[in-house]
């Protein structure tokens, strides 16, 4: 495959059990949507509150507690009205001290809604890992939610050893950074640290975290979303995660990436698509999901929609990594003069992947029949391309061997350099 997205489908189970507690007399429903993010495995089971009906008045509602929100919470909660913050906000606190049953104000968020705020709530807190894999929707007659039954995956203590590891995990990362970059700088840090230092597995400690990524080293898409927002949080820079499907040839699963603000502009990014598995070595970074536009990343993502989750506009290209690099060429570029200076500049710095990136796919397509139209015998421009670089000096590369890596998707082309035998 070329890319790693997530493999785990929300899966979810339906309880028929009679509930007890709060209460609550009957179940109503079941259903099988997912209410978390990718990956979650979640039982959800509604349950009529009875003591609702009686408690009608102003005092029978929960207070709204004050509590330090993460800056993605922070983004989508201005777009939310005034009851729907207090819900997060109790959510949120409820979650924070591992309550098991979790008021909240009535006659604001519907139960077919509960599971998308919980998603905006667990998505955009790195901190908040250990949901279990069921949890209870008490309702009111009108199906107005009023209070939640959480259950958990870890034990606080364990939550905790877990956070300061990272905590002390992501200083070291960030003890790297140079005081003279800028937002850009500190993002291409980000991503690169993590590439190198994760691994795609679902086999780790937690891979939908955080930890999982920076200090277990072992984490899915989730893990690699969390910790760049984990780390942008550190550092000022504000990073949102975006929940949707990936497409891999093909195949549709569920996915979760980044939207960042570099100098007061939106891109979008994908860490785990930039963590490749096969056409390139073990180790090194891409940069094809680096600060791209909504529509490039719209080729192969697909975005779920979520009313407690808007996410803002992604157009601009002046931080893409390859037009920052000046690897990036459209109709009026000089494919062959761009083609032999990035090769030459591969070779200077003793690397292996010449890479270039096209604006768009007819740029893509000239580009590709001009240089390597006739690669089956000397007569493709790629030969005389490779031999001048070699023979400005760099004799341990080959002037007769490379190969081709192409992505018909995000257009870019890499010559992956051979060395002379």
């Amino acid at each position: 495959m070329k890319n790693k997205i997530m493999k785990t489908l929300c899966v979810l189970c339906a309880c028929a059990a009679l509930l007890s507690g709060c209460g609550k007399t009957k179940i109503i429903m079941t259903t099988d949507k997912a209410p978390a993010t990718a990956g979650a495995q979640t039982a959800i089971n509604y349950a009529y509150d009875s003591k609702t009906e009686s408690n009608s008045g102003k005092n029978s509602q929960p207070t709204v507690p004050k509590v330090e929100i993460s800056p993605a919470a922070k983004y989508f909660m201005q777009f939310l009205d005034d009851g729907t913050k207090d819900v997060y906000k109790q959510l949120y606190s409820g979650l924070l001290s591992f309550s098991e049953s979790i008021d909240v104000t009535d006659k604001v968020i519907k139960k077919n809604d509960i599971g998308k705020l919980l998603e905006m709530c667990a998505s955009s807190s790195p901190e908040i890992t250990y949901i279990g894999q069921e949890y209870t929707v008490c309702i009111d007659s009108e199906d107005y939610v009023t209070e939640l039954n959480v259950t958990y995956s870890k034990t606080p203590a364990q939550a905790n050893s877990e956070r300061d590891a990272l905590e002390n995990k992501a200083e070291v990362i960030l003890s790297g950074i140079s005081k003279k970059w800028g937002d850009y700088e500190k993002v291409k840090y980000f991503h690169d640290a993590i590439i190198q230092n994760c691994d795609y597995s679902e086999e780790g400690k937690d891979p939908y975290s955080a930890y999982g990524c920076l200090y277990d080293g072992k984490a899915v898409c989730e893990g690699y979303s969390k910790a760049m927002q984990y780390l942008c949080d550190k550092s000022g820079i504000i990073c949102i995660p975006v929940t949707g499907k990936g497409n891999s040839d093909g195949n549709l699963q569920p996915h979760i990436w980044n939207k960042i603000k570099i100098n007061g502009k939106w891109y979008c990014f994908d860490v785990t698509w930039d963590d490749p598995v096969s056409e390139f070595e073990s180790g090194y970074v891409r940069y094809d999901y680096f600060a791209i536009t909504d529509e490039e990343m719209n080729r192969d993502h697909s975005v779920e929609e979520n009313p407690y989750m808007k996410y803002p506009e992604a157009v601009s290209k002046e931080a893409d990594y390859f037009v920052k690099s000046k690897l990036f060429c459209d109709s009026s570029t000089d494919y062959v003069q761009l083609l032999t200076d990035t090769v030459n500049d591969t070779m200077m710095k003793n690397q292996t992947y010449a890479r270039i990136k096209c604006s768009d796919k007819d740029t893509y397509d000239k580009l590709l029949n001009e240089i390597f139209a006739q690669e089956e015998d000397s007569s493709a421009k790629i030969f005389s391309i490779l031999s001048d670089c070699v023979d400005r000096g760099n004799v341990s590369y080959s002037k007769y061997k490379y190969s081709l890596i192409k992505d018909d998707v995000m257009y870019t082309v890499t010559v992956k350099l051979s060395r002379d035998s």
